[in-house]
């Protein structure tokens, strides 16, 4: 195993094993692995305090504060902040504090801020400001939205478990437009269909 460490300035270049850690790492607990956990493999780290305390096995965490504290096995943190507090096994946050705080297991956050704060497991969430402030986006939940939402003055919080959400829908008066049909829903197939 590969235990060096490099030192330059206020940025750090550990590695060991297979990891890799890259970047100002203040209050780093240091035991040849390059987090303060040992015994985690395959894991990166880039940026400052990325994946700093508790990254585990398999993680990706990039940019500063990414994946910072207790990221879960297998999980994914790109951008800053991004995952930093408690993301959950196997969760993928993408975006400026996408997923910051306790992101479940499981769960997808795309854009800025998605899922900030306590986005439940299995949960789905692309845009930007999904789920910020005190809402958050319930788990098993689908949310699809451009539009720019964020913070409890605009918040697009959902209101249930199991559900899905999208915005913007267009809305026109069916009998304007030449062959409309509505929308049904299987709850047996979960396929979204019109009737002929």
């Amino acid at each position: 195993m590969l235990y060096n460490i490099y030192k330059m300035s206020n940025s750090e270049l550990l590695a060991g094993g297979n990891r890799v850690s890259l970047g100002a790492t203040r209050n780093l607990i240091l035991n040849g692995h390059g987090t303060s956990k040992s015994g985690v493999i395959d894991t990166v780290a880039l940026g400052q305090d990325a994946g700093q305390f508790n990254q585990n096995n398999f993680c990706v965490a990039i940019g500063a504060d990414a994946g910072k504290s207790n990221q879960g096995g297998d999980a994914v943190a790109i951008g800053d902040g991004a995952g930093e507090i408690s993301q959950g096994i196997g969760a993928i946050a993408i975006g400026s504090d996408a997923g910051t705080t306790g992101q479940g297991n499981l769960a997808i956050a795309i854009g800025q801020e998605t899922g900030a704060i306590n986005q439940g497991a299995s949960s789905i969430g692309i845009g930007a400001g999904l789920g910020v402030g005190a809402t958050s986006i319930h788990a098993n939940c689908v949310v699809l939205s451009g539009l720019t939402y964020g913070g409890a003055s605009n918040p697009l919080p959902t209101q249930q478990a199991s559900s899905f959400y999208v915005a913007p829908v267009r809305q026109l008066n069916p009998a304007s437009i030449a062959g409309s049909k509505a929308l049904y829903y299987d709850p047996a197939t979960k396929e979204i269909f019109y009737s002929t």
